[in-house]
């Protein structure tokens, strides 16, 4: 299992930042691996919403992946579930906490690989903890309007 924790703060308050993460098509601006997201289920997203993700996995291996929103808590907290069925699953926690002048913003995530991808972990552990890192960056980028 892949484990990874990164959190930035971003100048804008918890309820415009948690807004905006849990807009699913909103995943293609500030995650770089995100291709294409939409959300599958009908009515406002909340616990139990399902989406999907076209996502690059490795340079030459993109992946649509299906996921669901197992936490909830406007404007506190998201979690999200990807890969149910797919060749690794992840969990994906998003927390939004006022500190002052905005919005701490803690990722929590996990990647478990199946089959032979099993092998390769610990080579793809460094590469999603990075990316997690740049994702976070590029949200407060977005966010703060430095683009």
């Amino acid at each position: 299992m892949i484990a990874i924790r990164d959190e930035i703060a971003i100048n804008r308050t918890p309820g415009d930042v948690f807004e905006y993460v849990a807009d699913i098509p909103n995943f293609t601006a500030w995650q770089e691996a995100t291709e294409e997201a939409v959300q599958t289920s009908e009515g406002p997203l909340g616990v139990g919403s399902t989406f999907q993700m076209k996502t690059k996995i490795l340079p030459i291996w993109s992946a649509t992946i299906s996921g669901r929103v197992t936490e909830y808590e406007t404007p506190n907290k998201m979690v999200i579930e990807t890969g149910e069925r797919s060749p690794f699953s992840a969990t994906g926690s998003y927390s939004f906490e006022p500190v002052e002048g905005g919005t701490r913003v803690t990722f929590d995530g996990t990647v478990r690989m199946r089959g032979w991808l099993k092998l390769i972990e610990p080579l793809v552990g460094t590469s999603f903890r990075k990316q997690s890192a740049a994702e976070l960056r590029k949200l407060k980028e977005v966010l703060e309007g430095q683009r």
